[in-house]
């Protein structure tokens, strides 16, 4: 019994600092991103990513940064498809639909 408690507090931990450490790379994209470090922006948002629907807004970030910042429609389109297939419907689906449409006729 006491091992199940070690091992589920031990797990819980863990995903306590998962998440701080997707907080503090977002945190660190968003203040690259700002200064107009937008590659090191790129790296730390990509730190972040965990394929989960936790994580779209950050696909929605990158796709924002390749779009506007980077001039990278195809690397665009990618992001903000991640970002749709993960939520599809919530969020800034409309948005990303939106901008989406308009990387694809560049």
């Amino acid at each position: 019994m006491r091992i199940a408690a070690l091992l589920a507090t031990a797990l819980l931990l863990a995903a306590c600092e998962k998440q701080d450490s997707v907080r503090e790379s977002v945190d660190l994209g968003d203040k690259r991103a700002k200064l107009g470090a937008y590659k090191e922006a790129v790296r730390a948002y990509e730190s972040a990513l965990d394929g989960t629907a936790k994580t779209a807004e950050v696909h929605y970030k990158l796709g924002v940064l390749y779009d506007d910042k980077l001039k990278n429609p195809l690397a665009a389109v990618h992001h903000y498809d991640r970002y749709l297939d993960l939520v599809p419907t919530e969020g800034r689906s409309k948005e990303a639909k939106s901008a989406r449409a308009d990387c694809e006729k560049r």
